[in-house]
């Protein structure tokens, strides 16, 4: 008996163990995909247990899949997922692998399933039970809801925390609602057999997705690649750019020395193009860098199309620059027509704050400065002859100082004599105070043997009556 027992023991504990998840091959996958696009996968499930399972699938962000509608003990059947990624980057992912047993509701005696409201929705939203059995739906959502069963005429508001208990006798497929969530949910009743959910028997496939975007191809034309001007000239340009291929290009970037552009971080569509205007401004500060050539870079960036660089040659003519921190008029009524037609420039935001310049103009703005060398001139002079007049202030001052100073001497002296009689008058009261203590203590002595003496006179005369 004891032999049987551990035999049946055995077998018991063998199925425990034996007992596993549905399995992916592979478990894991790293997998780079075009955002956008459908990418699709094929993975084998095999079921390692020694029941079966029906309606196996997988579940998770970005992916759809196939559906295998049984898979017996030790078997193996291939599944397909198609994944999506609508974003760029680097995506980490875990997907389940979902599949369902099968229950005989004639050996099953009336149940209760339960059906959990969250903020989301409903836990699970389809779900499928024997006849006669009941779904129990909580309210978890943190405000009251309601749960509205058309079949039964059921409108029941649940406070949170509380539940409803609702019986299905009949076989059919029933909808539930959850408001306000709008939520819809069915509750499949049968009298045959029953689909079971266990978690314990979800199989983990671990995903590393990047997203990247499909590059895409761009070229530039220009209106002009070479340029002669002068070191103050501002020169307006051109160029247009085109998206050669199907594939929108993304965050286009234009950078370059000497050179603002009115538009920039552009998005263009597939085959698609767009106008861009530039503005080269020389930052040449000496005479000794005119004369002579630049080539100054166009740098074009974008998240999906290779980096490209166009060079331009500009060539500054001879000039002689008179201060070393000058802003020229000209480049002033430039770039104000420029900004006029191209407000949205991001050089065009703010006002430029100009210090210096070699020759009056009007016409601009009252917040920049206006001074010619012949301002800064008299300028300066005012200034020495501000510091001259400071000086002669300063001996004034310092003669006034000297006076007060005499004066104040002559107060001090005064003070101190009225200081020397105020010493001899403290002494003098001193003195006056403590003769006055020794009269008035010398009258209280005499008084009180005064009255002594007439108080013994008085007693000595009563005494002699008496005898």
């Amino acid at each position: 008996m004891n032999k049987y027992f551990i035999l049946i023991c055995i077998i018991f504990l063998i199925n425990i163990v034996s007992a596993s998840p549905l399995l992916s091959n592979p478990t894991s996958l790293n997998i780079d995909v075009i955002k956008g696009e459908t990418k699709t996968i094929y993975l084998n499930i095999t079921n390692y247990n020694n029941y079966t399972f029906t309606d196996i699938k997988i579940e998770g962000e970005f992916i759809s899949s196939s559906i295998i509608n049984s898979l017996s003990f030790n078997q193996t059947k291939q599944i397909t997922l198609n994944l999506n990624v609508p974003t760029q980057g680097n995506f980490i992912k875990v997907l389940k692998v979902i599949g369902f047993t099968s229950v005989n509701c004639s050996v099953l005696q009336s149940e209760t399933k339960d059906i959990f409201i969250y903020s989301s929705g409903s836990a699970p939203n389809d779900i499928e039970i024997c006849k006669s059995s009941n779904i129990k739906f909580t309210n978890y959502y943190g405000n009251s809801v309601r749960v509205v069963i058309d079949n039964f005429s059921v409108d029941a508001l649940l406070a949170n925390g509380s539940s409803h208990v609702q019986n299905y006798a009949n076989t059919g497929n029933f909808i539930y609602r959850i408001e306000p969530l709008i939520d819809l949910g069915y509750v499949n009743v049968v009298d045959t057999s029953q689909k079971v959910h266990d978690n314990n028997d979800d199989g983990i496939i671990n995903l590393n997705v990047n997203s990247v975007l499909q590059e895409t191809s761009i070229e530039l034309q220009f209106n002009r690649l070479n340029f002669t001007m002068q070191h103050n000239q501002i020169v307006n340009s051109f160029f247009i750019i085109k998206n050669l291929g199907n594939i929108q290009a993304e965050k286009i970037m234009f950078f370059g020395d000497w050179l603002t552009f009115d538009k920039n971080n552009l998005n263009i569509n597939g085959n698609d193009e767009r106008a861009v205007n530039f503005v080269i401004s020389p930052m040449i500060i000496d005479s000794l860098q005119t004369n002579r050539t630049y080539i100054k870079t166009i740098i074009i960036t974008g998240d999906n199309i290779l980096r490209l660089e166009y060079n331009l040659t500009i060539f500054v003519e001879q000039s002689t620059i008179v201060s070393g921190n000058i802003s020229s008029p000209e480049w002033w009524i430039k770039r104000k027509a420029f900004c006029d037609a191209f407000p949205t420039s991001p050089d065009c935001i703010t006002e430029p704050q100009i210090i210096f310049r070699d020759k009056e103009i009007f016409n601009c703005p009252d917040i920049l400065a206006n001074v010619s060398p012949k301002h800064v001139q008299e300028s300066l002079q005012e200034c020495n002859n501000l510091r001259g007049d400071f000086s002669q202030f300063s001996n004034n001052v310092k003669l006034d100082l000297d006076s007060l100073k005499g004066t104040a001497l002559q107060t001090l002296g005064l003070n101190g004599t009225i200081a020397s009689v105020g010493d001899e008058v403290n002494s003098f009261s001193n003195v006056f105070y403590f003769v006055f203590g020794i009269i008035f203590l010398s009258a209280i002595v005499l008084g009180i043997s005064y009255v002594a003496m007439l108080y013994y006179k008085a007693r000595k005369l009563k005494m002699v009556t008496t005898i």
